[in-house]
């Protein structure tokens, strides 16, 4: 079932609606880092990247993630990363339109921006208008922008906006970099599972700072999602500290579109539909 993220109470006040299904459970996994160099300095334990065995060694000592844990193995001598597109390095996604640099990890089967998009365009904005918060946030974009809908980097999205219906061909692109696309709600729910199943995603997906009445996440699986808050369609800012909501490219109806939303007060994540005029957070999902 779906709902909207938020529901009016108020001119100023918005609160959540949650809804959705559950998911199956999974074993936690995150990206590794190529420099590690002694057990004690390394990350949550990851099963997979791209359906690869990950492993992490140092000159004398290697290690393999078996059932979540890191298990000491001697014939352990190198590190095994997936082959990737020259926009992807290790964990690093470089941005070639702006330069800019992001973290990405893989869960799963899938390979996410570890960051919020900071790529500026048409209608998209930083919290409350102060350029340091597109820095610690990424930036704000309208689904239209999310969706490019101008067809400025793809023609998938093109046309997909406010009051009316379009039919995108998928994936889209949208607003993000080359070889990544704006995740649809499957792609988003196919998250969900990967993490343990719904009604946990949210401790499981959150960063383990910044959020609200300590809503901190464990964030286990490296997904590091602040909560940005969201841009009201009439230009004022809310909720930064309490929710992060995230586009995706299915749409719900001429008015709505669907995104991701968690909250610092619950540990699940949720699918709702959402007005095209909000300004919300892309994260971008690897083709």
């Amino acid at each position: 079932m779906n709902c909207l993220l938020f529901v009016l109470v108020s001119s100023v006040a918005l609160m959540f609606a949650a809804c959705g299904d559950s998911g199956n459970g999974a074993s936690p996994q995150s990206d590794v880092d190529m420099d590690v160099q002694t057990y004690s300095e390394l990350p949550s334990c990851a099963e997979k990247r791209d359906g690869k065995t990950a492993y992490v060694a140092d000159q004398e000592q290697g290690y393999i993630c078996q059932n979540g844990k890191w298990v000491e193995d001697d014939d352990v001598k190198v590190v095994d990363y997936p082959s990737s597109s020259t926009s992807l390095t290790g964990n690093l996604l470089t941005d070639t339109r702006d330069g800019k640099t992001y973290k990405t990890t893989t869960i799963g089967e899938q390979t996410w921006m570890a960051e919020n998009l900071n790529y500026e365009t048409a209608n998209s904005y930083c919290n409350d208008n102060d350029a340091s918060n597109c820095t610690k946030y990424g930036r704000f974009y309208t689904w239209a922008a999310a969706m490019d809908s101008v067809g400025t980097w793809s023609t998938n999205g093109k046309g997909c906006g406010y009051n009316k219906i379009c039919s995108p061909t998928y994936p889209v692109r949208g607003v993000c970099p080359e070889g990544w696309h704006l995740p649809t709600q499957t792609e988003w729910n196919t998250l969900f599972t990967a993490v343990g199943g719904q009604s946990t995603a949210g401790n499981m997906l959150k960063s383990t700072n910044g959020w609200n009445s300590s809503g901190n996440g464990t964030d286990a699986y490296s997904f590091s999602a602040l909560p940005a808050g969201y841009r009201y369609y009439d230009g004022s800012y809310y909720y930064e500290g309490d929710i992060a909501a995230f586009w995706s490219s299915t749409e719900y109806d001429n008015y709505y579109a669907y995104n991701m939303g968690l909250h610092y007060d619950s540990d699940g994540a949720n699918l709702y539909n959402n007005y095209k005029g909000f300004g919300f957070s892309v994260r971008c999902v690897k083709d």
